[in-house]
């Protein structure tokens, strides 16, 4: 144990040296040098010695060099990054100012198109039950929600706004080449989500006739007759297998 204290003293001693300068270090490498030499007879201890003081002095001289070098290094390192950040936020930025306008009229059609579904739905759980329980039950449910809507007083509802097809072309090409391209990508990525959802909703409502007719109501209620004409329609549907 002591041996092994003895080498991290030696090691300690070298490092608290090169703090002070190259030169100094040397010479206290020296000195441990001619002290094994003297002093020690046991050649492995010898041995030992040697390669901890000469061990330490490579290894601090060449961190003590790092150190001096480092800094204009790391600093260009920093600059460059930063400036990657940078670029890459400032692109960003000019990726979704750009895109908003179409994000704003996908999510304006998802929305109606989401909320006629679910209004259809409901209204033909409804007409089941009412082929089931007979015209006493339809009116009975139509006694109840008038009884409620009187209770209620709901305010009268503004019509909704229009809601118009997503246009994908109406975005003019960015000079950048590197915004045109993250551009293309998020653009392409918008279309495929969209026809995915629209895909979907359409095998839901062609499944039903009914489902499907009470949807059409419903996005007619919203406003959104020109998603239905060029998304659902059975004219669209033929001229899309054509």
């Amino acid at each position: 144990m002591s041996i092994i204290i003895f080498q991290i003293l030696i090691a300690a001693s070298i490092f608290i040296t090169a703090q002070v300068g190259s030169r100094a270090q040397l010479l206290t490498s020296l000195a441990w040098t001619v002290f094994t030499l003297v002093v020690i007879y046991t050649t492995p201890l010898i041995l030992l010695q040697l390669l901890t003081i000469w061990g330490s002095y490579w290894v601090f001289s060449s961190a003590q060099r790092q150190t001096d070098n480092g800094p204009s290094t790391l600093q260009a390192i920093i600059n460059g990054r930063v400036g990657t950040v940078i670029d890459q936020l400032s692109t960003h930025q000019v990726v979704m100012r750009t895109l908003q306008p179409l994000r704003a009229a996908i999510y304006t059609e998802h929305l109606a198109v989401e909320k006629a579904l679910e209004r259809a739905q409901q209204q033909l759980h409804l007409n089941l039950r009412f082929a089931q329980g007979g015209p006493e039950l339809q009116a009975q449910y139509e006694q109840s929600c008038a009884h409620f809507t009187r209770l209620l007083k709901p305010a009268p509802s503004a019509s909704s706004p229009l809601v118009r097809l997503p246009d994908f072309d109406a975005i003019p090409p960015p000079e950048n080449p590197q915004v045109a391209e993250i551009l293309e990508q998020e653009i392409r990525t918008l279309r495929e989500g969209r026809n995915q959802y629209l895909d979907m909703v359409r095998r839901t409502v062609c499944a039903n006739a009914e489902l499907k007719q009470l949807f059409e109501r419903q996005l007619r209620e919203r406003n959104a007759v020109e998603v239905w004409v060029k998304e659902f329609s059975p004219l669209q549907r033929i001229r899309a297998a054509l």
